[in-house]
């Protein structure tokens, strides 16, 4: 079975953090795979709103598909919007085409809040998605969030965590690349000082007889876009580390922490 049948504002970082040599997303993707080994279900947990974390799932998608494997990539985007996705990966990618996915409601935040999940850099992950089809790759794109109005977070990441599961149930072979937020990602409620007592049990939590590969990916330094309390949405910077990819023992929420040498925000779509 096929893949695909399973289923404006640039918030800009200073020049000197930009001029930072940046790991190209192939790099990122091979160091990646290499640790996911056969895991077919891989949960990136992203800061949202960033250039890297889409171009991370492009190229993901890339390797696994020249290799002859089929993948999905499951976006934490309004499930409204798969009819809008799939007519837009038939198209030629016109002027026209990409007008119309872009006045789509799901690639439109909820006022006043915007979180950066919808921007510039995941709708070029759509049209790199486009284009491997167009070359023979068996690859889809495909929405797995709700609306948040409709319930709790508990209610959404279940929620999320049943279309995930039917998304991987329709591709017996090959991997299913969700990226969602790292909160959603992580493979255990956690437990501790460090962690809100009323944290839910996670999207990827809910999914642990499909072993998923959980995967925290952050950065050295950059920012990426957020909502911080009250509603306020905006550019968070991140505090400049050494640390260094590595997998995470147990008693962490994830299975492997991808360090990038930086993240920056991508453009959100108004």
């Amino acid at each position: 079975m096929k893949a695909w049948q399973g289923w404006m504002l640039a918030a800009m970082l200073p020049c000197s953090a930009l001029a930072t040599a940046v790991e190209p997303p192939e790099a990122s993707a091979a160091t990646l795979q290499a640790a996911v080994g056969g895991h077919r279900l891989i949960v990136l947990g992203e800061l949202h709103g960033t250039r890297e974390v889409p171009a991370l799932a492009g190229a993901l998608a890339q390797r696994y598909t020249a290799a002859g494997e089929p993948v999905v990539i499951a976006l934490e985007l309004p499930r409204d919007g798969n009819a809008a996705v799939r007519r837009y990966l038939a198209t030629d990618g016109s002027a026209q085409a990409r007008r119309q996915l872009l006045a789509e409601r799901f690639l439109r935040p909820p006022a006043p809040a915007h979180d950066g999940r919808r921007n510039q850099a995941v709708v070029e992950l759509i049209e790199q998605v486009r284009v491997l089809r167009r070359h023979g790759r068996d690859v889809a794109v495909v929405l797995i969030d709700v609306e948040q109005s409709r319930g709790d977070a508990a209610w959404r990441d279940r929620r999320m965590a049943r279309t995930l599961r039917a998304v991987a149930a329709a591709l017996p072979r090959g991997r299913v690349i969700a990226v969602v937020g790292n909160v959603h990602a992580m493979r255990v409620r956690p437990e501790g000082p460090r962690w809100p007592k009323a944290l839910q049990t996670p999207m990827a939590a809910h999914l642990a007889d499909l072993m998923p590969y959980t995967v925290e990916v952050t950065a050295r330094q950059g920012a990426f876009w957020a909502c911080a309390s009250a509603g306020r949405c905006g550019v968070q910077a991140i505090p400049a580390s050494a640390a260094r990819s590595r997998p995470l023992d147990d008693h962490q929420p994830w299975h492997y922490r991808l360090v990038l040498p930086q993240l920056t925000p991508a453009a959100v779509l108004r």
